[in-house]
């Protein structure tokens, strides 16, 4: 039977829906307190993380290529995650993105994002041929651009784990493909989520020839993790 790639299913985002009363509300007043906590030290300090990360991921990138290859972090910003998909994104361009859920010291989500045509030009290069539409992408296409995303999300986790000493365990990633809006509505499979900090950390991957591809990795901790994650930098962030 011919592979069946996962897909992000489309849903109605889950956007400022508050359950459970005043104590919800207070929870995402208190998220938005959080976010105004987040200036450009502590940006800064998430930038410099991964620009370590991604630069490992770039030399496992490039054994995978043969080639040498070059990820360069030109922004990294933090909003809420309700509003990534008006504040962000082009909710209309179709998308190719790579789930790395995480758990131990620290707990969260890492997502790595490319845009369609984007994804096509990489998938070329790594194998030689594009899928025509997202209905066309077959098991070698899957398990590359899965394997791209890990590489990616696996090398900003190990960077956080060395250089904080937290105890960070990622699980298999999955892969999915639809309008960004949706995939970022899979990533509320809870409307907790939606009350969550996003670090948006902008990428753009240099290949040998001049070429350069824009992505972006998400990662969403929760509130305590994230608050471990800046305090073992000594950094002083009220939870």
């Amino acid at each position: 039977m011919p592979h069946s790639v996962p897909r992000a299913k489309p849903r109605i985002p889950v956007r400022w829906r508050v359950r459970g009363g005043m104590e919800s509300l207070n929870r995402v007043l208190g998220m938005s307190e959080f976010l105004d906590q987040l200036g450009e030290l502590e940006l800064s300090a998430v930038h410099e993380i991964a620009n370590i990360g991604l630069g490992n991921a770039a030399t496992s990138l490039s054994a995978l290529l043969g080639r040498t290859v070059h990820i360069e972090v030109p922004r990294v910003s933090a909003r809420m995650v309700g509003a990534l998909a008006q504040e962000t994104l082009d909710a209309g361009i179709v998308t190719v993105g790579v789930l790395m859920p995480f758990d131990g010291d620290a707990e969260g989500t890492m997502a790595f994002f490319f845009p369609w045509e984007a994804a096509t030009e990489l998938w070329e290069t790594l194998i030689g041929a594009k899928p025509d539409g997202p209905c066309d992408i077959d098991e070698m296409a899957a398990s590359v651009m899965i394997e791209v995303g890990n590489m990616v999300c696996s090398g900003f986790l190990n960077s956080v784990a060395e250089l904080t000493n937290l105890g960070l365990f990622a699980t298999p990633p999955a892969m999915g493909v639809d309008f960004m809006e949706s995939l970022l509505a899979t990533l509320d499979v809870e409307a907790e989520l939606n009350m969550r900090v996003a670090l948006t950390i902008n990428t753009r991957l240099h290949g040998e020839d001049g070429s350069a591809l824009e992505g972006m990795c998400l990662v969403i901790p929760s509130q305590e993790g994230l608050v471990r994650l800046l305090q073992s930098l000594g950094l002083e962030v009220a939870a």
